[in-house]
Order: structure tokens, then sequence, then C-alpha cells
């Protein structure tokens, strides 16, 4: 069966260069393009070819690293964060409601933002599915204790932003649940009230996952003017006082001489 799609392009010189109109490959995918390729064609006098894949080979190979992030399932979430709570479902379920607006893929790069305005669970999972971490610098943490989260499409201006509606109180969705929470981080639970919090944990997540977008969020699309610039890379320095290195841009100057934060307020 021939029914053929699209060119992948390789260039022979360079294994890691290898182009779907999108981004660069690994050298793992690149082996297994050329294992699944349907014919391939050398460009005369270049190191370039040019393999065509049917249908089947293309949506795998496709699939396999351009993941989009509409298509992350929850189960990866949890295996990232160690356990299913409310918390990465509300996460998981706002990243999903940006990605799906913006169409977007998970950033790569820093072609998505996200601005969060607590650091609970749910950060977590708004990680896994949209790609912004803190070591891209595209997941900006507001210390506001609120369950909100704008996302921001760099590429197109995009912005959107999602806020837990206030009918969806935890701690009235279970009052029991919100009783032993209180038991259960103070260390005084029993083994028998751990394992019935973690059901009724269980039990609220199942309801978050299956509550109408509408009746759990408050979703916006805004103007956002001042868009967060992409991320810089500083030079260190050297800490006058502990001889630890330090990012520059966090130094500060006592006496003329460079020193880090801690140093500076007599914690170290």
């Amino acid at each position: 069966m021939a029914y053929f799609t699209r060119p992948l392009i390789f260039n022979h010189f360079d294994p890691l260069s290898c182009c779907l109109g999108l981004k660069a490959f690994d050298r793992p995918l690149l082996l297994k393009c050329y294992a699944l390729y349907a014919s391939r064609e050398r460009v005369p006098r270049t190191g370039i070819f040019v393999i065509t894949a049917d249908k089947e080979t293309f949506n795998y190979v496709l699939g396999d690293k351009m993941e989009t992030a509409k298509e992350i399932s929850f189960q990866e979430v949890t295996k990232f964060h160690g356990h299913i709570c409310p918390g990465t479902i509300i996460g998981y379920r706002a990243a999903q409601i940006a990605v799906q607006a913006f169409s977007s893929k998970k950033s790569v790069d820093e072609e998505l933002i996200a601005i969060v305005e607590n650091d609970s669970c749910s950060v977590d999972a708004i990680q896994v599915v949209t790609g912004c971490t803190f070591g891209k610098g595209n997941l900006i943490f507001k210390d506001y204790g609120k369950h909100v989260y704008t996302f921001i499409n760099r590429e197109t201006g995009d912005a959107i932003r999602i806020s837990l509606n206030s009918s969806v109180n935890l701690e009235l969705m279970d009052p029991t649940w919100s009783r032993l929470r209180r038991k259960v981080t103070s260390g005084s639970a029993t083994s028998i009230e751990q394992q019935d919090f973690k059901k009724r944990a269980d039990m609220i997540a199942e309801k978050l996952m299956n509550i109408p977008e509408g009746d759990l969020f408050n979703v916006k699309h805004i103007e956002k003017t001042d868009v967060p610039k992409k991320a810089r890379i500083f030079r260190s320095v050297t800490c006058q006082k502990c001889g630890e290195l330090v990012s520059e841009h966090r130094a500060r100057m006592e006496n003329g001489e460079a020193v880090c934060i801690p140093c500076s307020e007599g914690i170290m």
C-alpha cells in the first residue's frame, strides 16, 4: 500500500539534523526512522537522503517525539508526581484547556509560558502537560496562594487565564477528608485514618476529573501586553565570604565585593 504523506529529510553527515518541518529529532528516533522508512532517495552530489514514509510510519514517528500536549495522559502526571490527588487533577485539567485553546504542542523550549499563583501539586501536572518548567524559565511562580493559572503562547501572543471556581471548595466536597488531612499532615493520623484519607482523596479526584469544564473553572482569554522575556543565562561570580559561586544577578555588593544572599543576610 503506497499512500504517502510527506518526505522526511535527513542530513547524512549530521544524524542529529532531521526535519519534519518541525524540530530536530534525536539520534534514537533517527535510527528508528531509518528502520521504518518506505522508500529513500539520495540527492545527487549531497549527503542528503529524502525518506518518504507511508501514513502509518509517519504518524508513528511524529507521535513518538513531537507529542502534542493534549495527548498526554493523566497517568504520566501521576508517574511524575508520585500519586493521585485533587491538586494534580486541577492542574491537569487547567493545562489541557490551555493547550487545546492554543492548539499547541508540548513546549520544547519557551513557546508556552505558564504563570502559576500557587506551589501546590497542580503545578507538577502543568509542567508535564505543557512542558513549562522552572529550569527552562517559562514557568513563573507568584506566591499568591490562589488556584489561578495564566498561559501565554509566545509565538502568537494569545493568553488565557484559568481560575478555579469558588464553588469548587475541596473542604466542603468532603469535610471528613478535610479533617483527616489535618491529622495526616501533622503526623497524628492512624494507619486506618491514612487509608481512609487516601480513599477519600481518590474519590474527590474522580469527581474533579468529571466536573464539566464550565463548572470547574472560570476561563478568560485576556490581553497580555507584558509578556515575560525569555530566560537569560548569567555568569557566575565568587562570593567573597563563603567562596561559593553565585549567579551574578543574585549577588549583592558589600564594601565593593560580591556576596551571596545567605552570607549577606547572615544565614551561613
